[in-house]
């Protein structure tokens, strides 16, 4: 294990940093505990002259815990579950793997409702001032 590939463990371990999460393979199962930390994408982008806005939410995981992890499964991080909605991304030489998520909600039947909070990442004019 190369030295740099420790530090990454080191950080994936901060509790300042990284939340345990619960991924279920598939959507099902008991899952398997894996540790994510939440990134926060840049919010503005300029394109020819307008102003977009991104809302998107984006988990990193060690692809040593999860490997196999693949759209459609979902990770459950503080309460919340994710459905993951595009391949997972490889990223820091493949060592994490980076995820596009929709944030979820529990419901009390225990199916699965999309939350108002979170929507697929989506870009939106914002208007002039």
């Amino acid at each position: 294990m190369s030295v740099f590939a420790l530090a990454l463990d080191r950080l994936f371990i901060d509790p300042n940093l990284s939340l345990p999460g619960l991924w279920r393979g598939g959507s099902e199962g008991p899952g398997q505990t894996v540790q994510v930390v939440r990134v926060e994408p840049r919010q503005g982008y300029e394109l020819g002259g307008s102003k977009l806005v991104q809302d998107a939410v984006l988990l990193d995981v060690r692809a040593s815990e999860a490997g196999a992890i693949a759209e459609g499964d979902t990770i459950e991080v503080e309460g919340v579950v994710h459905r993951i909605q595009a391949p997972p991304t490889p990223i820091m030489g493949g060592l994490v793997l980076r995820l596009d998520v929709l944030a979820q909600c529990r419901s009390t039947s225990g199916s699965m409702a999309i939350s108002r909070r979170s929507s697929p990442a989506r870009s939106r004019r914002r208007k002039p001032r």
